[in-house]
């Protein structure tokens, strides 16, 4: 891959490289410190058919999985990663390309294991967010990025999931179906990996900076002081966009991004508090860029799919009684409130 950004970074048109001899390829290479940059020119130079062959099946492959590759010149590259010093070259994107220009986002991130508090913040921020017109943007991770990404399905939130691996893969396995929603619901799935690169700790700190960079405002929901969250964190500051916590009342006493923030002159926002929801809204009505509408609420087929699937599931291995499915009835319609109409 670093050998590809060095070509990418000194021809403006990929193809040229084929017009050029091994003795330039090299010299470019080695400029960029690639190792072993002459025997990998003649190795590009020599391969030139099977590279071209290869590279169509690719793109042939993607397309047919509605994923586009992008450069830094295509109109779909979003502007503010054009504007961060550190800026892939290219992504692929998996989707709805055009939503990544159309509006303004906030990253809602944090920790894998992530506690009932914390996933719920996760997803309140996410909707109060959905009603001040921004989009969101997380890491399609297990944990608090899961339940921002949830939330933004339900309430038909425009998103963008930042992939810390190649765009064929998916990982961890159990968000498949919540990716699958993303797109469905007309957002995207990006990275700025090949498409069979694999999860590694450092693509992932990379991934962070993309998930800052594509944002306006960044809020690290729950995390460690030495985490993975808090490299975001950092390249928010780095990039300076606006960053935030929220709370609902007292955290979890392992979540320590809370008092961490308010080191970082951060605004920590309490949305349980009287007036909590009202000032992250004003905190978000304060952001530059343009907004999204208002979203739309998903039709029900697709709003109840997992609640369909549970009752499903309950009645593929076992034989509701009358009793039992009266007792369904009841209770529905009391969490619904039907019962008192």
């Amino acid at each position: 891959m670093n050998a590809l950004a060095a070509l990418v970074d000194h021809y403006s048109d990929l193809s040229l490289v084929w017009k050029d001899q091994p003795t330039t390829i090299s010299e470019i290479l080695h400029k960029a410190r690639i190792p072993s940059s002459q025997a990998l020119a003649e190795q590009i130079y020599n391969s030139q058919p099977a590279l071209m062959t290869q590279g169509r099946q690719l793109r042939d492959h993607l397309g047919m999985r509605n994923i586009c590759l992008v450069s830094q010149a295509h109109a779909f590259f979003p502007q503010r990663l054009k504007d961060i010093p550190d800026s892939p070259r290219w992504l692929f994107i998996e989707g709805n390309p055009a939503i990544l220009n159309a509006g303004s986002f906030v990253a809602v991130v944090g920790t894998r294991k992530s506690s009932t508090l914390g996933n719920k913040t996760a997803e309140q921020v996410s909707w109060l967010a959905a009603q001040a017109g921004l989009g969101l943007v997380s890491g399609l991770a297990e944990g608090i990025d899961a339940a921002a990404h949830s939330a933004a399905v339900r309430n038909n939130m425009p998103q963008v999931a930042v992939l810390g691996t190649g765009i064929d893969i998916t990982f961890p396995v159990s968000t498949a179906s919540l990716r699958l929603q993303i797109v469905e619901t007309g957002g995207c799935v990006i990275t700025e990996y090949l498409p069979n690169d694999n999860y590694g700790k450092s693509r992932f700190v990379q991934r962070n900076r993309i998930q800052a960079g594509l944002s306006e405002a960044v809020c690290p929901v729950e995390g460690k002081a030495q985490s993975g969250t808090m490299h975001t964190a950092r390249f928010t500051q780095k990039y300076k966009r606006a960053l935030f916590g929220a709370t609902r009342g007292q955290p979890v006493s392992e979540n320590e991004m809370p008092s961490v923030l308010v080191t970082m002159d951060a605004p920590v926002f309490d949305i349980e508090a009287a007036n909590g929801k009202k000032e992250l809204g004003a905190f978000f009505d304060g952001l530059p860029g343009e907004r999204f509408p208002k979203p739309k609420r998903p039709n029900p087929e697709f709003m109840f799919r997992n609640v369909l699937k549970a009752i499903d599931g309950v009645a593929s291995y076992t034989d509701l009684t009358r009793e039992e499915k009266v007792y369904l009835l009841v209770e529905f319609k009391q969490r619904l409130g039907l019962d008192k109409e």
